[in-house]
């Protein structure tokens, strides 16, 4: 029915919300994205070896987020094949490294281009290998769970082991200004690098 992932794979591409993997041993790659998770059905696998930590800072009421049900909707992820390099963010949106943001809807709705002066001139890797001096510009095309208030999860695409993210905005105690571009020729260029499937 498609490709067989580990237990550990499995929990972080629900994680993540995309994974790329060969359907059998002999094909090329494919992208895979989340279709939904089917909350009245058995699991797929246990992940909660994956995300103990979160669970326990849960148990201890020292995060808000209700990680036991995450963790049970992570088990019962669906996914499906897409066309995205890099799978699908909200709406359908193909996800692209270093230009993505998941935001907090009422916040940051979708489709918004942001500009974050702080990483204007940031050399980043794309995954061609190719470094390059970002301009700034990210758009609005996912969202998460642990998305929240004033919190901004970058794309950096399918690198492994995942880079440290970008100086000055990794982690969360770390603030920096972003400001919402109207300018309709740059929002007409981001929507359609993020084209939707």
């Amino acid at each position: 029915m498609g490709p067989r992932l580990s237990v550990a794979d499995f929990c972080n591409a629900a994680d993540e919300g995309a994974f790329r993997a060969r359907p059998s041993p002999s094909a090329a790659y494919s992208s895979y994205t989340i279709a939904g998770a089917v909350l009245a059905s058995d699991a797929q696998t246990d992940c909660t070896t994956m995300f103990r930590s979160k669970l326990n800072l849960y148990e201890q009421g020292r995060v808000s987020e209700n990680w036991p049900a995450i963790v049970a909707a992570f088990e019962r992820t669906r996914y499906r094949q897409t066309m995205a390099p890099y799978g699908n963010g909200k709406g359908q949106r193909w996800l692209v490294p270093w230009r993505t943001v998941a935001t907090y809807n009422p916040q940051i709705t979708q489709g918004t281009v942001l500009y974050i002066p702080h990483l204007r001139g940031v050399r980043v890797k794309l995954p061609s290998g190719q470094t390059v001096r970002h301009d700034g510009y990210f758009f609005a095309a996912d969202s998460g769970s642990g998305i929240k208030s004033d919190h901004i999860d970058f794309f950096t695409g399918l690198i492994s082991p995942r880079p440290n993210l970008l100086p000055g905005v990794d982690g969360r105690e770390k603030q920096f200004a972003a400001y919402v571009v109207k300018n309709p020729a740059l929002t007409a260029h981001m929507k359609g690098l993020h084209r939707m499937d």
